[in-house]
Order: C-alpha cells, then sequence, then structure tokens
C-alpha cells in the first residue's frame, strides 16, 4: 500500500481504516494518529467525520464496511 498524506488527498482505504479503529476499536484519537503518521488526533477525527458523512450518501461505500465490519466478527 501506498500512504497518501496531506490535505485533499483521497485515500478512502486510509480514512476508512481510521474510522474502524475508533468505531470498531474502540482506540483514542491520539492512538490512532500515532499509528497513521499524523502529528495531531485532529487529521483522524476529520477523517472519521468525512467517512461517517460519505456513508449516508455511498450505498457501496456502507456496504463495503458492513462487509468488512462483518468478517472482523467471525
Amino acid at each position: 500500500l501506498k500512504v497518501s498524506k496531506g490535505r485533499g488527498k483521497k485515500n478512502i482505504a486510509r480514512k476508512v481504516a481510521m474510522y474502524m479503529a475508533q468505531k470498531r476499536g474502540d482506540f483514542r484519537l491520539n492512538e490512532i494518529a500515532e499509528v497513521f503518521g499524523l502529528k495531531h488526533y485532529g487529521g483522524v477525527s476529520n477523517a472519521i467525520y468525512g467517512v461517517s458523512e460519505e456513508v449516508k450518501f455511498d450505498c457501496q461505500l456502507a456496504k463495503n464496511i458492513n462487509y468488512i465490519i462483518n468478517r472482523l466478527d467471525l
């Protein structure tokens, strides 16, 4: 995987991974920021919020996230 960081970069897989870490892994924002190489947890918060909003309008993304959740719950 290639890391794509910075303002305006579209790396939905990275954002979904942050979302999953917080929602399913119950990790704190600063812990997620450290793992993903971010200097501040605000970037994690923005990514998680963005995914939360995107899921409301993108049915395929919601299905993909639910599929991952179901696979992790096995």
